[in-house]
């Protein structure tokens, strides 16, 4: 339940802290939107274009050729998308066939993007502007993000934005100091009320100080700049450790022969999960399953090595938004692994 205080609260919060931005733009000035609008990223994305009087481009879904055609065809100058779109952007040949000249700034969310990405991002477009944020449906979106003439520090998710508050909590719900890792947690004015009829599920997000657990690893460093690590619920437990999928998805999606990636756990008795890596070809490459691990096993400890294997798949499925469907990938792992 998202009140209307929630929504003048974010509004008022938006244009104290990107008033150039929102006021002294060139009318030209245009925005493709992509993600489904019952999400947040979406709706709000079309709420303050308009309030703006700026130019909005929907797109009902992603489609390669229309997504590009659309960028040209209406000259768009900033784009938020998470960061599958930030891949193909990055990495897909057709992309080199088309004048993305006018976009001058990128915004990433939704997940995690990696520094290596971000900073191929920002050279491949020659872009003013590359940054990533932090928000929920639950909190009308950013409640981290890079603020105006701030130094965009890559893979960071920027600052906690005006009249919020943020603190990292471990297990126990004890706060965490610079560089530690443990869940966010949100208080402020733009915090939902709840879940509709579902007084369990809220009781669960929102303590009874008010706090929203996100549900996300994080960690800050000493200029109050916030790291995205992984979701709680995502991580890996293998052997006593704890391992993120992202840090490994990161990885794996800079190999020359990789086009894109998901990392699960597959359910082990003895050790609990074993990593996973789910993994789409490039065309024409002779990538192997031992090459995958090979790569892995030189880059990290070897608590993260991918010990329950490579499987090479067409696609990664992803909800409407981007974010992988890692349910769907373990049912997956599970059902071939029983039949090897």
């Amino acid at each position: 339940m998202v009140t209307h205080h929630n929504f003048t609260t974010f509004t008022e919060v938006t244009f104290t802290q990107y008033k150039d931005l929102m006021i002294n733009q060139d009318p030209s000035d245009a925005m493709l939107v992509v993600m489904p609008l019952f999400q947040g990223l979406g709706f709000v994305l079309l709420y303050m274009n308009l309030v703006r009087g700026k130019s909005v481009i929907l797109l009902d879904k992603f489609k390669p050729k229309t997504f590009l055609e659309a960028l040209v065809k209406y000259r768009v100058t900033r784009l938020i998308v998470p960061p599958p779109l930030v891949l193909f952007l990055v990495k897909h040949p057709m992309v080199k066939e088309y004048d993305l000249s006018s976009i001058k700034e990128f915004r990433c969310g939704s997940a995690p993007l990696s520094a290596d990405i971000q900073r191929e991002l920002k050279e491949k477009f020659n872009a003013e502007h590359v940054s990533q944020a932090f928000g929920m449906t639950e909190t009308i979106l950013s409640v981290l993000a890079t603020p105006p003439g701030d130094v965009v520090k890559i893979g960071s998710s920027g600052k906690v934005v005006p009249g919020m508050m943020a603190k990292v909590v471990d297990e126990q719900g004890r706060s965490l100091g610079k560089h530690q890792m443990g869940e966010l947690c949100i208080k402020g004015p733009m915090v939902m009320k709840g879940y509709v009829d579902n007084p369990e599920a809220t009781r669960n997000t929102i303590d009874k100080d008010g706090w929203l657990h996100s549900g996300d690893i994080i960690y800050y460093d000493d200029d109050g700049y916030f790291y995205i690590v992984d979701r709680l619920k995502e991580l890996i437990k293998y052997n006593g450790f704890q391992v993120a999928p992202a840090e490994l998805e990161a990885l794996l999606v800079n190999h020359p022969s990789i086009d894109d990636v998901a990392v699960v756990g597959l359910p082990d008795e003895a050790l609990g999960e074993l990593p996973l890596a789910f993994a789409v070809k490039k065309p024409s490459s002779n990538l192997t399953e031992q090459d995958v691990e090979k790569f892995v096993e030189d880059h990290v400890s070897p608590g993260k090595r991918l010990k329950g294997g490579v499987i090479f798949v067409a696609e990664i499925p992803r909800n409407p938004s981007g974010k992988i469907l890692r349910r769907v990938l373990k049912e997956k792992a599970i059902e071939i692994k029983a039949k090897a």
